[in-house]
């Protein structure tokens, strides 16, 4: 394989390398949810409360231990919480 072919296999590795993980970084980094316009603050919190009724429902029915329950519905009201105060914010 003469040096050009090995450059041009090289670049094209990394070319799609780079395709493949751009999607992944931009997915992992939207895991972190940082919203800043009021209409994405309201529909998290909306997806926050809706989160909640449904670990309530799961409890209810039985199908979450009162552990993973508690912990799960207290992670979500924090994150209602804090959005509350960033809808306020905005006011």
């Amino acid at each position: 394989m003469s040096l050009a072919g090995l450059s041009a296999a090289l670049f094209l590795t990394l070319l799609a390398l780079i395709i493949v993980a751009y999607p992944l970084l931009r997915r992992h980094e939207a895991t972190g949810i940082h919203p800043s316009s009021r209409r994405d603050l309201e529909t998290e919190y909306q997806r926050a409360l809706t989160n909640i009724r449904d670990l309530d429902e799961d409890f209810a029915t039985g199908k979450l231990s009162a552990q993973s329950y508690h912990e799960e519905r207290e992670a979500w009201a924090q994150r209602g919480i804090e959005l509350l105060r960033q809808l306020d914010e905005q006011k």
